[in-house]
Parts: C-alpha cells; sequence; structure tokens
C-alpha cells in the first residue's frame, strides 16, 4: 500500500511581459478588480493587466490543486497527483506571461513506513495568443479569439527511492483526463479557466537496479583476511 501525503505546490521563476505584474503562490478569484476571492484551493501564479474593454477581462496565469492524500498507489501505474488550472482571462497587450516553474512536494507512505520528502519540478510553458492571430494556431477557437496553449517539461531527473531493496524513480509523465490519453501540452480557451489532471508514475530503473548492499564475498575476504593476521599475531 503506497499513499503520497502530505502534497503541496510552489510557484518560482514565473517569467512574463514588461507589464505582466507577477505574483506568485497566492490564491484569488477572477482578479478583475483586484485580488479577491478564495480561489477554490489553488494555489496560484497570477499576472497580466486585465482589459476592462472585455466582458471577460481578468488577470491570467496558472494554479495547481493536489488531490492529498493519494492513496493506492501502484508500481509502474499513473496515478493522478493533482489538477493544473489556467486562467485565460482577457488581459492588455505587453502583460502576458510566458511561464513558471512549479514544485510538487510529497512524501511516501509505503506499508505504513514514511519516506521523503520528495520534490518534482515541471517548468510549465505558455503560448498566450493575441486574440487578433489570424489564423489561430489552436484550435477549436471561436470567431474573434484564440485559445492559449500550455507544455511541460520535466526540470532534472525524478526523485529516487528504495523499496524491497530495489531503485526506482517518481516523475511527472503528463497531462490529460485519464492515463489513456496523456500529453504533455494542453489547450486553453480564451475568456474563462480550464482544467487538466496532472499525471505522475513510479518506475522501476531500466533495467532494474538493486539498492547497494554489503558484498557477501567481500565480507568474507576481509574475515579470512582478519584470521590470516590474527594468526600471525600468535606466533
Amino acid at each position: 500500500m503506497i499513499t503520497a501525503t502530505p502534497i503541496t505546490s510552489n510557484w518560482h521563476e514565473s517569467l512574463g511581459q514588461a507589464n505582466a505584474n507577477i505574483v506568485e503562490n497566492v490564491s484569488f478569484g477572477r482578479g478583475n478588480a483586484g485580488d479577491i476571492g478564495v480561489g477554490e484551493g489553488f494555489n496560484q501564479a497570477r499576472w497580466g493587466d486585465p482589459f476592462q474593454a472585455s466582458a471577460t477581462a481578468g488577470r491570467s496565469g496558472l494554479g495547481s490543486r493536489s488531490n492529498d492524500p493519494v492513496a493506492g498507489i501502484v508500481l509502474e501505474t499513473p496515478f493522478n497527483l493533482g489538477t493544473l488550472r489556467h486562467y485565460n482571462w482577457t488581459i492588455a497587450l505587453g502583460s502576458f506571461g510566458t511561464g513558471s516553474q512549479l514544485d510538487v512536494g510529497f512524501s511516501l507512505n509505503i506499508d505504513s513506513v514514511s519516506q521523503g520528502p520528495y520534490s518534482l519540478t515541471t517548468q510549465l510553458t505558455v503560448d498566450e495568443t493575441p486574440n487578433n492571430t489570424t489564423p489561430c494556431p489552436y484550435q477549436p477557437s471561436p470567431p474573434g479569439l484564440c485559445a492559449d496553449s500550455i507544455s511541460f517539461t520535466p526540470v532534472g531527473g525524478g526523485d529516487t527511492f528504495t523499496i524491497g531493496g530495489v531503485i526506482y524513480t517518481l516523475e511527472i509523465i503528463g497531462f490529460g483526463t485519464s492515463p489513456a490519453n496523456l500529453s504533455n501540452s494542453f489547450i486553453s480557451q480564451e475568456g474563462g479557466i480550464s482544467d487538466t489532471n496532472l499525471w505522475a508514475k513510479i518506475t522501476a530503473a531500466d533495467p532494474p537496479t538493486p539498492a547497494p548492499e554489503p558484498a557477501p564475498l567481500a565480507l568474507l575476504a576481509l574475515v579470512l583476511v582478519g584470521l590470516g593476521l590474527a594468526k600471525r599475531g600468535n606466533k
């Protein structure tokens, strides 16, 4: 029985245009007239100058909400780590965000034994397209609007640990509604919010690598050498 808990998130190194006005690790709602609301439990990185001439004005950005705890994790099988949200409200030109790094931290409870904490870092890149982009590269998009794209790239290798003397790697493997349709990107429609699940997996090293243990033959050799030295000393 493997359970991931507690699960935390941290946004950092967010980037954007000159007037992006980036804030990290906040939680609020639409953010049209200010940083309002509770944000439905999403930890967020937000940016942008709301375009007040639009009915869908608000601050754009990214949010993360974990499925804490995640119980019943099976080795070599994808599990749902939580929800990634894109806030695609209408913002002014020159205030677009281009992405942020997300750290997901947690410990693993393996047969009532805690291991960790571990941390996985993912670079999330946002392609915020102007609504007058023709043709819009991301479809379907309503007339006069253009959807955005969010993609991810793991930063560094996945964390490693041992179960039953075997080394395993923990890594984020994609976005999607289920393990059958995982992708490294998703499309977010203009003027609202879009959610996707964030999936991870515990995988044995390929080929499986036993955890380092003392070599029995080497230990036996040391014992024999010790006995030999002891005999010499008694002469």
